[in-house]
C-alpha cells in the first residue's frame, strides 16, 4: 500500500494531508480500505462522544510507527512528527529532524531510536567572552564522565565502527561512533547572550560526546579546564 492510496474526505482534508506529508514515500502491508476504514471508525467514536472532535492525530503517527517500513540492506525507516530514524543492520543510526534545533525533537528522536541521551541548550552569560574566542563546554558531573572508549574510537581516522548521525534542518551535523551500552549521548547547543553577526562570527556552538552516566544541568565552565566534562572537545 502506498501512502498516495489514502482517501482525503471532508472536515478531516487538513489532517489527511499532514499525514500524507508525515509519511510521504512510506509503504505499507496493510491495505488501503483497512486503514482508511479503522479511521473512520476512530472518527465515528470520538464525534460519538464529542461533536466536532476528529480522529486522533496522535493515533494515527503511533500507528504509522508500527507500520514502519524496511529500507535495504537491513535498514529499518521510522518516520514521525518532526523526525525520521533510520537503524542500520550493523547497529547504526541516523536521526534527521525535519526542522531547526529543538532540544525536545532531538530527544524525542533519540529516545525513539534507543539511545540513552541527554540534550540541552545552554544560553551563555553576558559577561563570557565569545567574541574573544573562549570555548565554553559544561561543568562535569560526578559520576557522568566522559567514555575514554568512545574518544578513542572517534579519534581514528579510519574507523569501521558504526555511527551515530544526527542532523537539523538548520545545517547542524553530528557524527559519532555509535555509543557502548549504557552510555548517554549528551548534546548541547550554547548560544552567546548577544546576538553574533558577521561572516567570521559563530551564532552558536554544538558539542557532542559520550558519558558514563546522566549528567546533570549544565553549567557553562571554559572548555579544557579542570571542571570541564568535555562535551565540546
Amino acid at each position: 500500500m502506498s501512502i498516495d492510496d489514502i482517501e482525503q474526505t471532508g472536515a478531516d482534508d487538513d489532517l489527511f494531508a499532514g499525514l500524507h506529508r508525515s509519511v510521504a514515500g512510506a509503504t505499507m502491508t496493510t491495505s488501503a480500505a483497512d486503514v482508511v476504514a479503522l479511521g473512520r471508525r476512530t472518527r465515528t467514536r470520538h464525534r460519538a462522544v464529542a461533536a466536532g472532535v476528529g480522529t486522533s492525530m496522535a493515533a494515527l503517527v503511533a500507528a504509522i510507527g508500527v507500520l514502519a517500513p524496511t529500507g535495504g540492506s537491513g535498514t529499518t525507516v521510522v518516520q514521525d512528527v518532526g523526525f525520521t530514524i533510520q537503524k542500520g543492520a550493523d547497529g547504526s543510526v541516523d536521526v534527521a529532524v525535519h526542522d531547526a534545533f529543538d532540544p525536545v525533537v532531538i530527544k524525542a528522536a533519540l529516545d525513539k531510536a534507543g539511545v540513552k541521551n541527554d540534550v540541552q541548550v545552554v544560553h551563555l552569560p553576558a559577561d563570557w567572552d565569545w567574541k574573544g574566542g573562549t570555548i565554553p563546554d559544561c561543568a562535569a558531573t560526578p559520576g557522568a564522565k566522559r567514555d575514554p572508549r568512545v574518544n578513542e574510537e572517534a579519534a581514528k581516522k579510519h574507523s569501521s565502527a558504526p555511527q551515530l548521525k544526527i542532523s537539523t534542518g538548520d545545517g547542524s551535523y553530528f557524527v559519532f561512533p555509535v555509543f557502548p551500552a549504557g552510555d548517554v549521548v549528551a548534546v548541547v547547543r550554547f548560544y552567546p547572550h548577544d546576538p553574533v553577526v558577521g561572516s567570521n562570527s559563530m551564532p552558536y556552538l554544538n558539542g557532542i560526546t559520550a558519558l558514563t552516566g546522566m549528567p546533570g544541568k549544565c553549567v557553562p565552565v571554559p572548555a579544557g579546564s579542570v571542571q570541564a566534562a568535555g562535551i565540546t572537545t
